[in-house]
């Protein structure tokens, strides 16, 4: 019971007091599906989880924008 009014604090903070927070953050990653782009972030410490963390921030920015006009 309270994970979920934390989340939804969590929730209402974001959509109500810095609603352009998470959308500017997401402006600033770009993922690219090409081998040489893949390559480079392998190469990198940590590499493989910075890889996988940007596909999916992408992928639920994505799925997400559409959905943002309902709120």
């Amino acid at each position: 019971m309270l994970t979920l009014v934390f989340g939804i604090c969590v929730f209402i903070f974001w959509r109500m007091r810095y609603p352009f927070a998470l959308t500017f953050q997401e402006q600033l990653q770009l993922f690219l599906f090409d081998d040489d782009y893949f390559l480079e972030r392998i190469a990198e410490p940590g590499g493989l989880a910075r890889y996988v963390a940007v596909w999916y921030s992408s992928t639920i920015a994505s799925l997400w924008e559409p959905l943002s006009s309902l709120f």
